[in-house]
């Protein structure tokens, strides 16, 4: 399990935290099941990463990543990437979900928490 540095739009702060934004698709890996990341001040713990094409994630995905629609995905990853949506390109799909909150860094997962607390 190691700590990976993975860059959000701040757009992304409210979905990630409520638990609305699942995924992350990025043109390399960025991180292993078990490892974790920080962002806007919270840690996320990676569960899943699979290879797909960019099709993929925008038709069947685009929900997780944060998106209402297929085009709105495709919108937001142009203004990302200058060289456009490419449907074929192949793309890492990391699982995420949120696991220490800010303030305590208390985990936030009840199963994690002891039970003389």
């Amino acid at each position: 399990m190691a700590k990976r540095n993975i860059s959000f739009l701040h757009k992304w702060k409210s979905l990630m935290i409520s638990g609305d934004k699942t995924m992350t698709c990025r043109t390399s890996c960025m991180a292993n099941p078990g490892d974790t990341f920080a962002a806007f001040g919270y840690i996320f713990l990676v569960k899943s990463v699979i290879v797909v094409p960019l099709k993929v994630v925008a038709t069947e995905y685009y929900e997780q990543e944060g998106c209402k629609s297929p085009n709105e995905f495709v919108k937001v990853w142009e203004t990302i990437h200058p060289k456009g949506f490419k449907g074929d390109e192949i793309v890492f799909l990391h699982k995420f979900e949120l696991q220490e909150s800010p303030i305590q860094g208390a985990l936030l997962k009840p199963e994690a928490v002891p039970a003389s607390m």
